[in-house]
């Protein structure tokens, strides 16, 4: 693969792990929990780890230092508050600044400014943080006299201490470098964690020249470190590569029996280790370890230089390590055993797969032109009457419609991904507008299409901070309107009739009818002494320009905004619709279609032209002569008791039809209304075109269809029909 693409699957896991982090820092601001601590290091330590493979060194300078500051609270959560987490936000926000600039597709790799600024800053406070949190340095237990003496000790003089002294026998998975891992650059990494002191390259697995595989992983690792991190940083800068491999890392505290394990879970034999480790200038239990070989210790020697041992066959990582368990009180690490990794790996490997989106755009416009050519197909059989046809083209339709269903299920997200970015929106206007707020969640599964969700983020983030300011009171409000300091906010997902409704609630204020009222006679919207229905009024705030608030600050305030989300989900053939009660709260009510690229629909005609309605919205169909006309225009029908709305289609689109008189009834939520049109033709998979500039601004149509005779069909808006309905009905 080449190394441009892998970079690119970087970037996106990083946005993916910064979600994680901003996910589990408010989750630790409710209750601090090791597991949630563990999350938020590893996400940290895996951001630090591949940035050093790709040479981003301010992101790994940076990840590595807010990792130090995580690793405190690991050791110890009670360490951890939650007056800690703006400063952990702002990091994460840091470190996505860090990625766009040295890793995004285009980077130069220079920092901006301000970021360079910015990474000053963060690293000073983390600093003073670490400066407050240090206490006491562990005093941990060396080998006794006793047990130096036992164990034959006396090779070599004690490393320099810093705080900790490695050995690290390290054999890397024979497949590392066919999934794009280097084993070199996981050495080379160490060097951020403390001082190499020796590497000693162990060749014994090299093959013959003509079973050579330059794909092959064919190299092994004795290392000597020294650092002050803590084992577990230590085994963790191994972590995407240990799995299928062998890790063991012993500390000075390491006894023979550590070593014994050692011995049994590498691939080279007794006698070969203890060779290679006689020349490594470490304390070795070397006694114990010889089991009655003829070796003895030698001299100190200076660190080494790799070099190529004797070449020996060796057999596959992966079938010869065992797993050894440590002996109790051992400070020896061993990395998951091969079998088990193996398994892990093979069922992590095939529960997701990460795909470029336009590749998936590629294969609905694909089926899209299936349906199509399906269609016209279908239409040459009815033609033919030949029966064998017939049932081909039947058997065909329905594979289609199942290759349908399959490939737009690949585009489907949960709305959750978007629900927990409000987290970060209500965390931030709490502390600027110093309000107590309580979000909650319902329906986070609910999916939608990925060009739904994508386009629904802002305008989902714009309602919120709109009920957090003009909503939800300040605490001292709260308190004497008889409510508790905190406010809720609420966002709910469903699905209903085919769509996906979308709630956002609060139990603050509610909307001011006198300030509406107000502010739209201002705005020469009403008269004094006009009388509009409340519900209707409160429509009014999304009206360009439009605010009831007296003061402008960062979050509302210019009237600019609402009106905005209601373009933006009225053109995704959505609706919006808000309910408020004075006093009490307000709820706005999102309906968004499922997907934007084919749907289920029905076919209809007027006056010679096709047209066709969402087939989860029809209600019902009927002869207009059927029922009885009511309204000065007759514009109105009584359906079975319930009195609906109807709007001529022919005349709504300035088209003669002397004929119209089947009724198709459309529902949308509690509300009705019903098309009259000339032909009602039945359902019609249709395949969603955009109609361009020549019916952008043609009210009542949101885009266009390929019918299978060539012709083109006019998908329908059918919100607006029940938005002016009253209008049209008039």
């Amino acid at each position: 693969m080449d190394l441009s693409e892998i970079q690119k699957a970087f970037v996106i896991e990083i946005r993916d792990l910064l979600d994680r982090v901003e996910d589990s820092l408010f989750q630790l601001e409710q209750q601090t929990t090791p597991g949630e601590l563990d999350a938020l290091f590893r996400a940290l330590h895996t951001i630090k780890g591949n940035s050093g493979i790709f040479q981003a060194r301010h992101l790994e300078s940076f990840a590595h230092t807010v990792e130090s500051l995580l690793d405190k609270y690991r050791s110890d959560p009670s360490l951890f508050n939650p007056s800690d987490v703006p400063l952990l936000l702002s990091c994460r926000d840091h470190i996505e600044s860090l990625s766009t600039a040295e890793l995004a597709e285009g980077a130069t790799g220079q920092i901006p400014d301000e970021v360079f600024q910015q990474d000053k800053e963060l690293k000073s406070q983390i600093s003073l943080r670490l400066e407050e949190l240090s206490g006491p340095q562990d005093n941990t237990e060396s080998m006794t006299s006793e047990e130096q003496a036992e164990f034959g000790v006396s090779i070599g003089p004690p490393l320099n201490h810093l705080s900790g002294s490695y050995h690290i026998s390290f054999r890397p998975p024979g497949d590392a470098m066919k999934a794009g891992l280097d084993p070199l650059n996981f050495v080379r990494f160490l060097r951020n964690l403390g001082q190499i002191q020796c590497v000693f390259t162990v060749l014994d697995g090299l093959p013959t020249y003509s079973d050579l595989d330059p794909q092959m992983a064919y190299l092994g690792f004795e290392i000597l470190l020294e650092s002050e991190e803590p084992p577990a940083a230590i085994e963790d800068a191994f972590e995407f590569i240990k799995q299928n491999g062998i890790l063991r890392i012993h500390t000075s505290e390491s006894t023979a029996a550590d070593y014994r394990q050692t011995i049994e879970t590498l691939p080279e034999s007794e006698e070969r280790l203890i060779k290679i480790w006689k020349e490594m200038p470490f304390a070795l239990p070397l006694e114990k370890l010889q089991a009655g070989s003829q070796a003895a210790p030698g001299p100190a020697q200076a660190p080494v230089e790799p070099k190529i041992q004797s070449q020996t066959e060796v057999p596959s990582s992966a079938n010869t390590a065992r797993p050894a368990s440590s002996a109790p009180g051992s400070n020896s690490i061993n990395s998951t055993s091969a079998q088990e990794a193996s398994q892990t790996t093979s069922a992590s490997a095939h529960s997701t797969l990460r795909v470029d989106a336009s590749r998936l755009d590629a294969l609905i416009n694909l089926v899209g032109e299936l349906v199509i050519q399906s269609q016209s197909l279908k239409q040459i059989s009815r033609v033919s009457k030949d029966a064998s046809l017939g049932a081909s083209t039947d058997t065909m339709e329905r594979l289609i419609e199942d290759l349908r269903q399959q490939s737009m299920s690949l585009r489907m997200i949960e709305i959750g991904t978007v629900f927990q970015k409000m987290r970060r929106v209500v965390h931030d206007a709490s502390i600027d507008l110093k309000k107590k707020i309580q979000l909650k969640l319902q329906g986070e599964e609910t999916e939608l299409d990925r060009g739904v969700i994508e386009r629904i983020q802002d305008p989902l983030i714009h309602l919120v901070r709109n009920s957090i300011d003009h909503g939800l009171e300040t605490p001292e409000e709260r308190t004497q309107a008889g409510k508790s300091e905190t406010g809720t906010i609420e966002l709910r997902a469903f699905q209903d009739m085919g769509h996906v409704v979308v709630e956002i609630e609060d139990d603050g204020q509610g909307v001011s009818t006198d300030a509406v009222k107000r502010r739209a006679i201002e705005k020469g919207i009403m008269t004094q002494d006009q009388e509009v229905d409340p519900e209707a009024l409160h429509q009014w705030i999304f009206h360009p320009g439009f605010s009831t608030k007296e003061t402008v600050n960062q979050y509302s305030g210019r009237g600019v905004g609402l009106d905005v989300v209601k373009q933006d989900i009225e053109a995704l053939g959505g609706s919006v619709q808000l309910r408020s009660v004075e006093g009490q709260g307000t709820r706005i009510t999102l309906r968004l279609p499922l997907t934007l690229a084919i749907i289920d629909g029905f076919l209809i005609r007027a006056a010679g032209v096709h047209f066709v309605v969402p087939l989860d919205m029809v209600f019902e169909c009927t002869e207009l002569s059927a029922h009885k006309r009511t309204g000065n225009a007759g514009n109105y029908i009584n359906l079975r008791g319930d009195v609906v709305p109807c709007v001529n289609l022919p005349e709504a689109f300035q088209m003669q039809s002397p004929g119209a008189n089947d009724l198709i009834v459309l529902q949308q939520g509690d509300n009705r209304v019903g098309l009259v049109v000339d032909e009602l033709l039945g359902e019609y998979q249709t395949v969603v075109r955009k109609g361009g500039k020549v019916l952008s601004n043609l009210p009542g149509v949101s885009g266009v269809t390929i019918l299978g005779t060539g012709q083109i069909a006019y998908i329908l808006d059918v919100s607006s029909f029940f938005g002016d309905r009253e209008a049209r009905a008039s």
